[in-house]
């Protein structure tokens, strides 16, 4: 069995280490993207607020003027006209105001879906550092353990941790059969 070189302190724990201090920064950015998505479209809903609730002046009822100007014209040539039963006619503002409020329900919709969605990937992001640091804390143990483990095996073979092969003097082959 060949024992890691002390020279270079590279063992299992330090990559987890160093693996470890990498992710919360990728975490953290992920989080910062997320966040700033939905900033930008909680920004952009609000905007979209604000213009429709500027943009909603008077209408202008051109009934009126339509009816007397077709009035005015068969008079002036002389045609008798008859003048039909006005009908109520539905708003054409008020079409627009409800295609607007259908598409403002849409997109608060997505707003919340994009805020739950948020949620959930900052509950699956704190999992996944937690089970990071479970893990890094395993690979821990397990080099220490493997480290006890080679000095325990370096004593009873008498090999040195330096990777020599000398049996101390008080090394007795009959120690194993008992």
């Amino acid at each position: 069995m060949r024992l890691p070189d002390e020279s270079q302190p590279t063992t299992p724990a330090s990559l987890a280490t160093s693996k470890t201090r990498k992710n919360p920064t990728q975490t953290n950015a992920i989080l910062l993207a997320i966040q700033a998505q939905t900033n930008a479209m909680q920004t952009q809903t609000n905007a979209i607020l604000e213009t429709i609730k500027t943009q909603q002046g008077p209408t202008i009822n051109w009934t009126p003027l339509i009816q007397a100007v077709a009035t005015a014209i068969p008079a002036v040539v002389g045609v008798p006209l008859q003048t039909p039963t006005p009908q109520t006619q539905t708003s054409v503002a008020s079409l627009e105001n409800q295609v607007i409020l259908t598409k403002i329900e849409a997109l608060s919709q997505s707003v919340n879906n994009l805020a739950q969605t948020q949620t959930q990937q900052d509950k699956i992001l704190e999992t996944l550092s937690s089970t990071m640091n479970i893990l890094t804390q395993n690979v821990s143990q397990l080099t220490q353990g493997f480290n006890t483990l080679s000095q325990i095996v370096a004593a009873i073979t008498g090999t040195p941790s330096n990777g020599q092969s000398t049996p101390p003097a008080s090394f007795s082959p009959t120690f194993f059969l008992s």
